[in-house]
């Protein structure tokens, strides 16, 4: 791939001791013994060496004309330089702006020997002739170069984007990207084998400083990036651990906001006729005390928040809302809401009658569906919405009374909202890369999930793809792939985020089962051992219909997870029996 920044640099003029005049000198650095096309950049993150890019191999060659004159005719003589470059490096450097990693141009190292410098004229001609003429040229050659180098440097550390329609883009769009990821970053560990970003709620601003008291230490340990003898070599490796979704709790139990019941139901017209039926008589269905209280219709309002201070100075034995995750797969969301129910005993003279906290957990399952098999899929089922807790007070003393009559209503609300809860599938196998990955020389493929207490690796493989490998029609896709990004550089930076993030484009092969080579692949069913595990899974399978509703009857589900969520199952039914025995 040509670098055509350093193609046909202009070195301008040199006045020849002998008096003669050397001038429209052009030069460019190029590979010793291949094309550009075959050459390749070095690119390093040894930290302990250097981080940037390299090149080897290189020379230098280009063509200038001296100017003499031979009575009233002015003659021009070509001049032929060449040489070896020493050296040619951009390093970058890592440093922290007081918030987080960033990224600069840290420098360069441009070396070439003046003594190597070639300078010949064709023929025999004399124009070189005289004492030190040769050397004040490759002095003078030397220093033009390096001088040319450093306006190129100085203009790409300026943010300058003009040098972008020269540069190697397909090469540099992965590598600008993994630098751009330091802004977002709390950590950045480089080496040659794996560049390890650590990101925390904190550095993405999702959490206040104020607040970072109130996440967890999570161990987390990455798997070995590249393992020959299981033949897996990695794209990434990304963990995800319970502080994500936290960080959003945080915010959330921090707002101080407060919501209406009675305001929410009358600003959706079809809900309004529910704001009505908010009064004495209605709530003293479920509360009778409510009636004898205040007397018959008089309205009622519940003002709701979740805010974690207004909860603990109702109660403070509710643990923080938040996620949690076994290394079994199992996940549970809670959510505290505090409550004030307040009664409008006189017109516009609203008093406050209890206060109310309770727990809402929403508990599920995380498991990866034919594990070993072309249609290997990544699940989340729900298993259930309940009530975990709910204290009801009336000042200072707690209704025992009023707590278990209004868990069994909402303990039936729930029941049938669980019913609207759906598996949720992720292919893990079945997607396509975008066309243009390949021109960035490799494609993904085998996206594994694994769980793991308190966290969740979400790893991906890649295959190396070679340029020469591509057909004719994909060659061309990628010289106008090529030719977009460097015609278009205030779209790079739009054209790299839809790309460097890997995953977020991918999308299931619904057409044509492809496999990432662009061949037809088997389809599962058409794998004997696929048909040989399905036949014993059936009748599994049907004796379970009931536990893995909403998943296709062809996803095998591991028999650990099956009897597992059998189990589960069991227990839940004989306590909604035992519920309802005590409720009569």
């Amino acid at each position: 791939m040509a670098l055509n920044a350093l193609e046909n640099m202009t070195l301008g003029y040199l006045e020849l001791s002998n008096g003669l005049l050397l001038q429209d000198v052009k030069v460019s650095i190029l590979p010793e013994s291949v094309s550009f096309d075959e050459y390749n950049f070095i690119t390093n993150f040894d930290e302990s060496d250097f981080v940037g890019i390299e090149g080897k191999d290189l020379k230098f060659q280009g063509v200038g004309y001296i100017h003499h004159k031979d009575g009233e005719t002015v003659n021009k003589e070509e001049v032929q330089l060449s040489g070896p470059i020493d050296k040619l490096r951009v390093s970058f450097e890592l440093y922290d702006n007081g918030t987080t990693k960033a990224s600069r141009c840290k420098g360069y190292d441009f070396e070439l020997e003046s003594s190597k410098i070639q300078v010949t004229v064709a023929g025999e001609s004399k124009s070189l002739d005289g004492e030190g003429v040769i050397d004040q040229i490759r002095n003078w050659a030397r220093e033009e170069l390096i001088n040319q180098i450093k306006l190129i440097v100085d203009d790409f550390r300026s943010g300058s984007l003009s040098y972008l329609q020269k540069m190697p883009v397909l090469n540099m769009t992965p590598l600008v990207g993994l630098f751009h990821l330091t802004s977002t970053a709390e950590n950045v560990q480089l080496s040659n084998e794996f560049l390890e970003y650590g990101f925390s709620p904190k550095s993405l601003q999702l959490l206040k400083e104020s607040n970072d008291d109130l996440l967890n230490e999570i161990q987390t340990e990455f798997e070995v990036m590249n393992d020959q003898d299981q033949d897996k070599f990695r794209a990434f490796q990304v963990l995800i651990d319970e502080n994500f979704p936290n960080a959003a709790f945080t915010k959330i139990v921090a707002s101080d906001r407060k919501f209406s019941l009675r305001e929410l139901l009358s600003s959706e017209p079809r809900f309004a006729i529910f704001s009505q039926l908010l009064t004495t008589s209605t709530v003293g269905m479920v509360l009778p005390s409510f009636k004898e209280e205040f007397g018959s219709h008089k309205p009622v309002d519940i003002v709701a928040t979740v805010n974690h201070e207004s909860i603990k100075e109702i109660s403070d034995s509710f643990p923080l809302s938040g996620f949690t995750l076994d290394q079994k797969g199992n996940f549970k969301v809670s959510l505290n809401i505090a409550a004030n129910i307040i009664v409008e005993k006189k017109t516009g003279k609203w008093v406050d009658t209890r206060s109310a906290v309770l727990t809402i957990a929403l508990k599920g399952k995380i498991f990866t569906a034919d594990d070993e098999f072309e249609n290997r899929t990544l699940v989340v089922m729900p298993r259930g919405i309940e009530l975990n807790n709910l204290k009801i007070f009336k000042g200072d003393e707690e209704q025992f009374l009023e707590q278990t009559l209004a868990q069994s209503l909402i303990g039936v609300q729930l029941e049938q909202f669980k019913k609207q809860l759906k598996p949720q599938m992720f292919p893990l196998r079945n997607f396509t890369n975008p066309p243009e990955l390949q021109c960035l020389g490799f494609n993904l493929t085998n996206v594994d999930v694994k769980v793991n207490k308190g966290y969740m690796q979400i790893s991906c493989n890649y295959k190396n793809i070679n340029f020469e490998d591509l057909s004719e029609h994909r060659k061309e896709m990628c010289s106008a792939f090529e030719f977009t990004l460097r015609q278009s550089p205030e779209q790079f930076g739009e054209i790299m985020s839809k790309y460097v993030p890997g995953l977020s484009h991918l999308k299931k092969a619904s057409e044509g089962n492809l496999n990432f080579d662009g061949i037809r692949a088997a389809k599962p069913e058409e794998s004997p051992a696929y048909n040989q595990n399905k036949q014993k899974g059936d009748q599994k399978v049907k004796n379970r219909k009931s536990i893995l509703e909403g998943l296709p009857e062809n996803l095998n589900i591991p028999d650990h997870i099956a009897e597992e969520l059998a189990n589960d199952e069991a227990k839940g039914k004989k306590k909604r029996q035992a519920s309802s025995t005590d409720d009569l």
